[in-house]
């Protein structure tokens, strides 16, 4: 009983953390070790003053080659990638992209980024 009184604090001291980092630089980044020999990356992409979620929002890796797309209700993304170090892009229609720093993940790693993207001043053509 007592591990999970810490195990839960000790969430809640991440998110804390996450939060204060994604009040900086518009996202967010958490990372994991799994017992799990895949790299799990999910994560939420939202426009950053309504905090509203962007379905179908991209997520690009380094070379922008699009690893998956965030589900269309929810905002929520979950992709699989290799060992390596990347940096990772969440875009969407009518916002400015947002890419990480560099991450270097390995096998055993699970990340959560979140992303807030701000709305683009520039007007799209139809």
């Amino acid at each position: 009983m007592k591990n999970r009184i810490i195990f839960v604090v000790n969430i809640v001291f991440v998110l804390f953390l996450s939060n204060c980092a994604i009040n900086r630089n518009n996202y967010s980044v958490s990372k994991f070790k799994t017992t799990s020999n895949k790299i799990i990356i999910t994560g939420l992409v939202s426009d950053g003053k309504s905090k509203i979620s962007l379905g179908g929002s991209g997520i690009q890796s380094t070379n922008y080659e699009l690893l998956g797309k965030s589900d269309y209700l929810s905002g929520k993304y979950k992709i699989e990638v290799s060992k390596g170090t990347y940096i990772f892009r969440a875009v969407a229609i009518g916002y400015n992209q947002l890419s990480t720093r560099k991450i270097t993940i390995v096998e055993g790693d699970s990340l959560v980024i979140n992303f807030r993207l701000k709305e683009s001043l520039q007007q799209t053509v139809d």
